[in-house]
């Protein structure tokens, strides 16, 4: 590693190990680069990606939360999160907000503005249902 004391490498160097199947060695970056700066949000990015890849919900959930408490105007975490929320947790309101921040903050994503009208849609007709049922 060429820059040890630079937690972006570390970060580097996990996805790389995360993309060769070695979630051993992607957790051991992922913690060298929170050793050293604890608030680092492309970490605690990187650390809830492989926690939703693990199926630990509830800790890629805190993971991605702290990213964004860490850097509010980093766009990844907001689309990991809607992600989570979408397909993981069924939480369709907390995907649409966390997908609607990532437009915000990243740009006009052509496939994420598709899932926003969808989650639109699919939350108008639950909302309808749940109203005929009430």
């Amino acid at each position: 590693l060429s820059y040890p004391d630079y937690p972006g490498a570390h970060v580097n160097m996990a996805i790389l190990k995360a993309q060769g199947g070695n979630d051993d060695g992607a957790e051991t970056h992922i913690q060298a680069a929170l050793a050293l700066d604890s608030s680092y949000a492309p970490a605690l990015n990187q650390l809830g990606v492989l926690r939703r890849r693990q199926g630990r919900f509830e800790e890629a959930e805190n993971a991605y939360l702290a990213a964004v408490a860490a850097d509010a105007g980093y766009a990844l975490p907001h689309y990991n999160l809607g992600v989570l929320y979408e397909l993981y947790l069924q939480r369709l309101e907390a995907a649409l907000q966390h997908f609607e921040s990532y437009q915000s903050l990243s740009g006009e994503d052509e496939q994420v503005g598709k899932w926003i009208v969808d989650l639109k849609r699919r939350i108008a007709a639950n909302q309808r249902t749940a109203n005929v049922t009430e």
